[in-house]
């Protein structure tokens, strides 16, 4: 067997008799582990020379990549850093210069295409020469051979064989402008990434739905900074028993092909077995796959009196309702209310949610409670934009851990299946609301002043307080800047569930579509967001009698039973138009459709009732 490897960060190759033993031997022992007559050779990536030409940046070139870069790790170094250096802001000059002098090859890569273009030649005229059965890549690596890999016609050296990621960065917002804004998998034989969640060199984990995709865990924790070390991910043991062991030659795999049950509409799909997993479990694995799935989420009880609402549990049930009338099985409907409705929770549900999706799949989130927007700073500590949140039950302005942003989710659902359905429905405002006493409630929950202060600035010349005027420093295209649904009317809102960092990398659309056909996909999934009001409306509270609900579930799924009791069947778009039409004579309120075309033109899926449900008429009995 031959192990090709591809060192990462730190030009290695100035000392690799220090590194290049231990590796080797945690390599060979956890192959031998399985299969002690296995012989093992190596081969040795060497590309650093190609990077001395280039001197090292972290920012300031024509395209921002390095100051975009920074923005980001800066505030997701992980709570080991921040304990020794301070959290988020101000954690000093030591811990900036040791993650600079670390992204500063990731940023020369990222920056210069003719620097990508010799790394990928010279790479694969090594990759050929060696003719490895597994590729091991490890930190800067990974980006190098995941690139390499993408590119035609180097993308084909990879079939076949094993790609083995460690210390991964792909995964980070600002190096997916790379690759159109979107992960999508080699042409391996099988990718498996090992992610240990306590890496802080540049490392996040990611997602891609492929079947020859698979993360596997492989947390550790070393004294000091970094847990990035190669020789530890390969000697975990999840490693060991879930990768080195196939690898190795056990457990050998066979695929069987389930067919549906006679008489059934179902279509015949594909199963692995191996030694470890029987025809009869892997077949009831593929019986128990969920094709219609939704998450609902409703607070009224917030722990501060002021912020509380009476509709949003109602909501749920209302929602809830609507889905099963339209085909979706109660128990594939997962709900969360009030102190059930913390972050962790809400992420936990939405990582279910998302969970192996496919193709003709549809998924429906639902939020009902209170939306808000906060500032955020950029490396220079300048607000320079705002990301609109939902607020959950344990929220907390200064504690990032409870704002469930875009970032809390674009990972999954920008990777979709685009002919996965993805439906969300948001009752609440984009931004702050007030409750008036006497006066409907509305969602939207306004920031203390402390907060409010960040965006606000003094106008000395007429002696008033005045909105800042944000998006300066923001790298966004044109074509985004000028569409309010992505990014507000500021143009530096990134908006929830509207993927913007992953869309604000290419900097003109050509750019972006060159990118997105380069590699064969068509950008993040959007999904299709139907959203109770405008972005500086207000969504309220309506009273049925004594009963409260948000107006827009009210009135969006009273117009969904009345087109089913009359069979009649509506796209999104005229669902949407019905509830606009209706709502506008209660309520300053106009709801929104955002998403691709073909989703909003498609039509709202409606089960009628069954016949044996139906009250019949008797026969009339012969005289």
């Amino acid at each position: 067997m031959k192990v090709f490897v591809v060192h990462g960060l730190g030009h290695q190759e100035k000392n690799p008799e220090s590194w290049q033993p231990l590796w080797k031997e945690a390599l060979r022992g956890v192959l031998r582990k399985w299969n002690p007559a296995l012989e093992v050779d190596f081969g040795f990536a060497a590309y650093d020379d190609l990077f001395g030409d280039t001197p090292m940046t972290v920012g300031g070139t024509a395209s921002g990549f390095g100051r975009l870069l920074w923005n980001e790790v800066r505030y997701s170094l992980s709570d080991k850093v921040a304990q020794l250096f301070g959290r988020r802001r101000g954690f000093g000059d030591q811990v900036n210069e040791a993650v600079k002098w670390k992204m500063g090859m990731v940023t020369q890569f990222a920056e210069d295409e003719k620097l990508r273009e010799r790394v990928r030649a010279k790479l694969t005229e090594q990759i050929e020469e060696c003719d490895p059965d597994v590729v091991f890549a490890h930190s800067l690596g990974t980006l190098l051979t995941y690139d390499l890999f993408l590119h035609p016609p180097q993308n084909k050296i990879i079939k076949n064989r094993y790609f083995i990621t460690c210390g991964c960065q792909i995964g980070r917002r600002a190096l997916r402008s790379l690759f159109g804004g979107r992960l999508e998998t080699v042409g391996a034989r099988e990718w498996y990434n090992l992610y240990n969640k306590n890496d802080d060199v540049l490392v996040v984990p990611f997602t891609i739905y492929a079947d020859n995709f698979q993360t596997v865990d492989t947390t550790f924790e070393l004294p000091g900074i970094g847990d990035h070390d190669a020789v530890e991910y390969v000697r975990h043991a999840n490693a060991q028993n879930k990768v080195w062991r196939e690898i190795a030659g056990l457990p050998r795999a066979r695929t069987l092909l389930r067919r549906p049950a006679k008489g059934s509409k179902g279509k015949a799909e594909r199963i692995s077995v191996t030694e470890d997993i029987g025809e009869k479990e892997a077949t009831a694995a593929v019986a128990s796959r969920t094709p219609k799935r939704a998450l609902l989420v409703g607070i009224n009880n917030y722990p501060n009196a002021d912020d509380r609402l009476e509709g949003c549990v109602n909501d749920v049930f209302k929602m809830s309702a609507t889905l099963q009338q339209i085909g979706f099985d109660p128990e594939n409907i997962r709900v969360l209310l009030d102190e059930r409705a913390t972050a962790a929770a809400i992420r936990e549900r939405f990582a279910w949610l998302l969970e192996d999706p496919q193709p003709g799949d549809q998924r429906v989130f639902f939020y009902s409670g209170h939306g808000a927007q906060i500032p955020d700073y950029n490396s220079d500590e300048i607000v320079d934009h705002t990301d609109e949140t939902f607020v959950p039950y344990d929220f907390d302005w200064n504690d990032q851990s409870t704002h469930l942003t875009d970032d809390s989710f674009s990972d999954l659902y920008a990777q979709l299946p685009y002919e996965t359905a993805f439906v969300v429905f948001l009752d609440c405002c984009h931004a702050g609301g007030m409750t008036r006493a006497g006066g409907a409630k509305v969602r939207g929950l306004n920031p203390p002043d402390d907060i409010r202060h960040r965006m606000l600035k003094w106008n000395w010349e007429d002696e008033l307080w005045e909105p800042r005027q944000l998006g300066e420093e923001r790298d966004l295209p044109q074509h985004l800047r000028e569409t309010r649904a992505y990014t507000g009317e500021n143009g530096a809102t990134n908006r929830i569930l509207r993927g913007v960092p992953l869309r604000t990398l290419a900097h003109d659309k050509d750019t972006r579509d060159l990118r997105e056909r380069e590699h064969g996909h068509q950008g993040p999934y959007l999904p299709l967001i139907f959203e109770a009001c405008s972005e500086n409306q207000y969504a309220y509270e309506y009273r049925d009698g004594v009963t409260a609900y948000g107006a827009f579930t009210y009135f969006m799924t009273k117009a969904l039973f009345d087109a089913g009791h009359a069979r009649k069947k509506l796209t999104f778009h005229e669902l949407k138009e019905s509830v606009a039409g209706v709502i506008k004579n209660y309520y300053e309120q106009t709801p929104q459709l955002v998403g691709p075309k073909k989703w909003c033109k498609a039509q709202v899926p409606w089960r009628v009732a069954s016949p044996t449900a139906r009250r019949r008429k008797r026969p009339r009995r012969k005289k």
